[in-house]
């Protein structure tokens, strides 16, 4: 956050002087005097030089070449001694002196050293001096220098008469892209792009966005090795250019340099100061150098690691065309003479690092005492010199005698309160209001800090005022919140001013609340600690995280085996990295080990790229490989690990080479081969023995298991004797003995007519106990028993 203190003192007295008086430490101040000069002119006055069509302003495109008139104009009054002198600002020497005819007109014309750039300097001004006997006249003529669209032009070495070159392998597939053609047009040009011509004949692809690709198979011991492609680039408004692609097909065994990323975007803020690292390039090969094709001055490339750094520090506001840079950068091994290109496309961020700026920076203004509440006293002119459009907050820092006395509506300052000027408060404060507006802009972030920033560097000041005298004499210090032992911060005791004392991580601790206490020193006469007046306050400090960790892999190291038969784009192997940096993005690359290009990384996966090859003679590759995987950050600054991965690959072919054998033809003889297969098959009648025998087993069994649970007293029968009739012949209580013709059977007739005994009537039924064997009478009603 950006901030600015604007003082403005208000004087109540009409008879008292105002004067302005400017504090702060950076102010720019531009003075215009304007002298109006009244002359009373005679006769003469005619004789005096004048211009008839000065001042001017002009236009002229960047692109005019040297001799170019820039303006004429006719001198009045112009006699034999007369001279015509002109200064340029800004200074240069792109134009000549006037050049007078006999006309009396005198011209302008663009030097032999005329160079015209309109983004460096878009308009001259030139100021011309006229002087003859009678006297002498000025006037200016500013000459606006006009951007001019350049014509298409293909970038260069594409553009160049021998072009630009490629090297493919012999078995590069189909759908790769080889090569893109770029131009030197501005940003959202839309291209159409064709391949004229292709020699000797070839048949190569290129899409909408200028990636060329083979659709054609190569054979570098029988086919063509060199192809020459013309290809022509068209505009939306029709303007063109060609390029020239040599591709050249090298053996599956041959050194080549390979981009892993040829397009990379990548994002900085403004200010980061010179040298700061933007973009680290890595090309796959031996012998690896590094340069950047694109013209600047603002960017340079190590030529050994490709860590891209910039030149100066970058300001967007003294430099707008920084924001977007697309740089090319070219890979090349001088030893085997091959080379690749990779662009990497730059963009800086505005930085929110220039406060607001009010004119003027002082305001005395005279109040009458009888101003209304609400009157407007001035209104505040202040602006954002920054280009990320913020806007501006504005408030009131009253201290005890102006407090509640004034008012912001907006950018306005007005009376809040009514005045008296015959008042003690009045004479107190001699008359004047002290005012303070604190001007805000809206920067994000507000209060930040680089976890990297060094010791000392500060962070903020604390004010807290005082309304007894002398005023503001306060001491400041830090109670809580400002970390272990030792501490984070330090505050001056009598300014408040915040250092950092130790060093910041963001991963360890990324806010800090720190309680600051604002002691009172003159309350009383004689000190008393105990009694002092404090006050309290919380800041906030947030630490901005910054790429400072390397990547850590674990394991560091891999092993695995495959078979040489694996197909391409297989996994191999998942490297496992991780980064304590929050805002960092890990990438994989292949940079050591890589015999053949038989491997490659997708994400953090080792995959298989090609198919191996075991045969003699030929190509035959190693069967252990020690892969060397870098591991990068995101940066900036990058940090980088290196991971192994040892591959051991089994040969195994799905064919068996053979030596030809010349062999004698044999006559077939059909052979007739007799197979017997045993098996036995009953006949009818022992199909039916076995059944019968087999059900009277059943039956025997079921007859046996029926005798064993008769003979047990659940399944015994009841004794027949029970179901005898009662005995009719005997009464109750008779005890005459049984004579022979009692116990002889009776007439039925004569049954009916006796009367029926006690007995009868009481026991229902007879039958015989199975224990005992004694036979006795029961009541199937009540069951009462009685021994016969």
């Amino acid at each position: 956050m950006s901030e600015l203190s604007t003082y403005t003192g208000i004087d109540t007295t009409s008879h008292q002087a105002a004067f302005t008086r400017t504090t702060m430490d950076r102010a720019a101040t531009l003075r215009l005097l304007l002298i109006v000069l009244l002359q009373v002119c005679g006769s003469f006055c005619i004789y005096e030089p004048y211009f008839d069509t000065l001042p001017q302003t002009v236009g002229i495109p960047e692109n005019s070449v040297p001799g170019t008139t820039v303006y004429s104009f006719t001198l009045g009054n112009w006699y034999s001694m007369s001279t015509v002198s002109m200064t340029v600002s800004p200074a240069t020497t792109f134009f000549n002196n006037p050049s007078i005819n006999s006309g009396k007109t005198a011209t302008i014309k663009l030097s032999s050293s005329a160079a015209l750039n309109a983004l460096m300097v878009n308009q001259y001004n030139i100021a011309i001096t006229y002087t003859n006997a009678y006297g002498s006249i000025s006037s200016n003529l500013y000459v606006q220098i006009t951007p001019v669209s350049n014509p298409l032009q293909c970038a260069t070495p594409f553009s160049s008469q021998v072009g630009d070159t490629v090297q493919v392998l012999e078995n590069v597939p189909k759908t790769t892209k080889i090569y893109t053609a770029t131009t030197n047009a501005n940003a959202g040009t839309i291209f159409s792009y064709n391949i004229k011509q292709v020699v000797p004949n070839g048949d190569f692809t290129i899409d909408a966005s200028g990636n060329v690709y083979p659709n054609q198979a190569f054979n570098y011991q029988t086919g063509d090795r060199s192809f020459t492609l013309t290809i022509k680039v068209l505009d939306q408004h029709g303007a063109s250019c060609l390029g020239t692609l040599t591709v050249e097909v090298l053996p599956i065994d041959k050194t080549t340099i390979s981009f892993k990323d040829v397009n990379q975007a990548v994002t900085i803020r403004e200010n980061t100061g010179p040298a700061a690292v933007v973009a680290t390039v890595t090309a796959l090969g031996t012998n690896v150098h590094y340069q950047l094709i694109t013209p600047t001055s603002a960017f340079q490339i190590n030529e050994k690691t490709g860590v891209i750094r910039t030149t100066y520090n970058l300001d967007l506001d003294s430099n707008p065309g920084l924001a977007v840079t697309s740089l090319l950068v070219r890979a090349y091994d001088p030893v085997h003479k091959v080379s690749a290109t990779a662009t990497v496309q730059v963009t800086v961020q505005d930085a929110n690092d220039i406060p607001p700026l009010c004119t003027p920076a002082v305001v005395v203004t005279h109040v009458p005492e009888t101003t209304p509440i609400a009157g407007t006293l001035f209104t505040l002119s202040c602006s954002d010199r920054d280009s990320t459009g913020n806007t501006l907050s504005y408030s009131i820092q009253a201290d005890g005698v102006s407090r509640y006395m004034f008012r912001l509506q907006g950018t306005t300052l007005e009376l809040n309160n009514t005045l008296d000027y015959d008042s003690a408060v009045m004479a107190g404060v001699d008359f004047q209001y002290p005012i303070t507006i604190l001007i805000k802009d809206s920067g994000v972030p507000q209060l930040t800090m680089n976890e990297r920033s060094p010791v000392g560097t500060v962070i903020g000041v604390v004010t807290a005022t005082d309304h007894d005298w002398p005023f503001n004499n306060v001491q400041y210090r830090i109670t809580g919140g400002n970390g272990n032992n030792p501490p984070q911060f330090y505050i001056d005791p009598r300014s408040g001013q915040i250092n950092l004392l130790s060093t910041l991580d963001f991963e360890r601790q990324s806010t800090y609340q720190l309680k600051i206490e604002a002691v009172d020193m003159n309350q009383d006469l004689q000190p008393d600690p105990n009694r002092q007046k404090t006050a309290l306050q919380t800041i906030t400090i947030e630490v901005q995280d910054t790429n400072d960790n390397p990547p850590v892999c674990n394991p560091p190291y891999y092993e695995a085996t495959i078979f040489s038969t694996l197909k391409a784009g297989q996994e191999i192997v998942l490297v496992q990295c991780t980064d304590q940096d929050i805002t960092s993005t890990l990438t994989y690359t292949l940079v050591g080990g890589n015999v053949n290009n038989r491997f490659t990384m997708t994400k953090s996966t080792l995959v298989s790229q090609n198919t191996f090859s075991y045969l003699k003679p030929g190509v035959y590759d190693p069967t252990t490989y020690e892969l060397l995987v870098k591991v990068t950050d995101g940066g900036p600054p990058t940090f980088s690990t290196t991971v192994t991965v040892i591959v051991h690959v089994i040969p195994w072919t799905t064919t068996v080479p053979t030596t030809p054998l010349k062999t004698t033809k044999v006559t077939q003889v059909p052979q007739i081969v007799t197979v017997f297969d045993n098996q036995w098959i009953p006949d009818p009648w022992f199909v039916a023995v076995l059944a019968v025998t087999g059900a009277l087993l059943l039956l025997a069994l079921a007859l046996l298991i029926w005798k064993l649970l008769s003979m047990t007293s659940l399944c015994r029968r009841v004794p027949t004797e029970m179901a005898k009739p009662l005995l009719q012949d005997r009464t109750f209580g008779d005890t005459a003995a049984p004579t022979p013709e009692r116990s002889l059977p009776q007439d039925p007739r004569k049954n009916r007519e006796r009367t029926p005994s006690p007995l009868s009537l009481q026991f229902d039924g007879r039958a015989q106990d199975p224990f005992t064997g004694r036979e006795y009478l029961f009541s199937s009603v009540t069951g009462q028993r009685c021994w016969v």
